[in-house]
């Protein structure tokens, strides 16, 4: 069995919590109302600030793991599940991501349930996240993504 050093197991687990609190966060977005969380910036000319009130200074420390969507298995190599820089986006309630795994995904941004699954079949894996594009009267709405060997991944939303 492989298994990882307690550095990387940690910034893993990290990871790990991070997204499934930026998704409840994000989730929390949506009942509420307020923006989506569309772009690696949270907008488009790059904010990166969300209107959030429901988590503040006061009851953070209370916050409890929803779900979590594994970030790195035994078959992923600690070189890969580190340096994995993905930033979730969250467009028409669903959330998507790229993992360490060499997928991107569409998961439920409530319970964490995928959704959807795209496994890049060679090459560089999707490292840096995803981006979302609405379509025009030609196309429908498209999740990108670049690879580490220079694709750019396009894919039906």
């Amino acid at each position: 069995m492989f298994e990882l050093p307690d550095a990387i197991w940690n910034r893993g687990l990290r990871a790990a919590l991070l997204v499934g609190l930026a998704a409840a966060s994000l989730y929390a977005q949506r009942a509420t109302g307020s923006p989506e969380w569309s772009t690696y910036s949270g907008s488009a000319d790059g904010q990166r600030y969300s209107p959030l009130t429901q988590i503040n200074s006061q009851n953070v420390s209370r916050l409890k793991l929803a779900w979590r969507y594994g970030v790195a298995d035994s078959d992923v190599s600690i070189r890969t599940a580190v340096r994995s820089q993905a930033v979730p986006i969250l467009v028409g309630g669903i959330l998507y991501t790229s993992t360490a795994r060499r997928t991107i995904v569409a998961l439920d941004p409530s319970t964490g349930r995928e959704i959807w699954k795209y496994e890049v079949d060679k090459g560089g894996a999707p490292n840096r996240g995803v981006a979302y594009w609405p379509g025009d009267r030609a196309s429908s709405p498209r999740i990108f993504a670049g690879s580490t060997d220079g694709r750019l991944i396009a894919l039906n939303a």
